[in-house]
């Protein structure tokens, strides 16, 4: 236990130095690279002017990176790391009770653990940047579409069909 704790520590003080290449990045929680005594292998973030929900599917979609985005079930601190006004917050609930998803407010979130490498951290940072260049072209824009109903993007050319995941009946 005591190398893989050695290990995570080494791999996440690797990521936020590496992630600091990536321009527009906002990183949440400590950023020093060599402060990773207390800190676990978990970074939050956020590319200026790209929704994180698009963040997360053109990271999976193009570089096969599973991460996280949303609230992470920590709504009243996200919202607070975000700076929020009750506004802002009383707004977006009004859309989501109106069946419109798109624009809620969170992050990205990158999970390390033991089994991941730098290589690993390379491809995230490359397809990052390569986000941020698609972003700046408007390539993300047309390459993906964003599904109002579930806040979530999905490449242009895929059909969606949300009643096969969300019924209650049997097939």
């Amino acid at each position: 236990m005591t190398a893989i704790q050695a290990y995570e520590k080494d791999i996440t003080a690797y990521t936020l130095t590496k992630l600091r290449e990536v321009s527009g990045i906002k990183i949440y929680g400590e950023t020093n690279p060599s402060k990773t005594d207390n800190r676990v292998g978990v970074i939050s973030f956020n590319l200026d002017n790209i929704h994180h929900s698009l963040v997360a599917a053109a990271l999976a979609w193009e570089g096969g990176i599973a991460v996280r985005s949303g609230c992470f079930c920590a709504h009243p601190y996200v919202i607070s790391l975000l700076n929020l006004s009750p506004h802002e917050v009383a707004r977006v609930q009004r859309r989501i009770r109106a069946g419109d998803r798109s624009g809620r407010p969170g992050m990205v979130r990158i999970s390390l653990a033991a089994y991941n490498n730098r290589r690993d951290i390379d491809r995230a940072v490359h397809t990052l940047k390569r986000i941020k260049e698609m972003a700046v072209t408007g390539e993300l824009y047309q390459k993906y579409k964003l599904c109002r109903e579930n806040g979530e993007y999905y490449p242009a050319n895929t059909k969606l069909n949300l009643d096969r995941f969300y019924t209650l009946s049997p097939r």
